[in-house]
């Protein structure tokens, strides 16, 4: 839906694979745009664009999602700008030992958060390997990150010069 219209809505053990875009930035394998949303126990591999992606997402909580090449998509086509994990205009949201493996091409982050001015925020736990300019890049005030594993991330062509985390 759009709009935070849902209340206590959840996906639980889910496992997405293959998703194929339509040659513009669709192609996820778990997208919203409502609140009061919780993921537990999810995963996302090989989609052309992001893995997990919600808009207008506030107190989102994605508890051990687990997120593998996103940004290439089953047929070969790919969003050279796709991330693992975008929570946009998320307010109090948490994500919680997740899991972030990708192959270091275009400018893809394993978790995002911003674009307007957000509070609160949870990151924590769990292990992200590789990152294109960041890792992990958060705009709320107030974010937290902390208990992070992360590893082999580098700079790509975008403004960022290869950080773990990006504040």
């Amino acid at each position: 839906t759009v709009g935070n219209t849902s209340a206590a809505a959840s996906v639980t053990g889910v496992r997405v694979t293959n998703v194929v875009g339509n040659g513009a930035t669709i192609g996820n394998a778990f997208r919203w745009f409502c609140a009061d949303v919780t993921l537990t126990d999810t995963s996302s591999d090989r989609t052309y664009s992001d893995g997990y992606y919600c808009d207008t997402c506030d107190r989102a909580v994605n508890i051990r999602p687990r997120v593998t090449r996103f940004g290439d998509g089953p047929t070969g086509a790919a969003d050279a700008n796709a991330d693992g994990i975008q929570l946009v205009d998320s307010d109090n949201f948490r994500v919680t030992d997740p899991y972030c493996e990708h192959n270091n091409a275009g400018t893809k982050l394993c978790i995002v958060q911003g674009v307007t001015s957000n509070v609160g925020g949870l990151i924590e736990g769990g292990e992200l390997i590789g990152g294109v300019d960041a890792a992990v890049s958060c705009s709320s005030t107030g974010c937290v990150v902390r208990g992070m594993r992360i590893k082999d991330v580098m700079a790509g062509n975008g403004s960022s010069a290869g950080v773990g985390i990006k504040l």
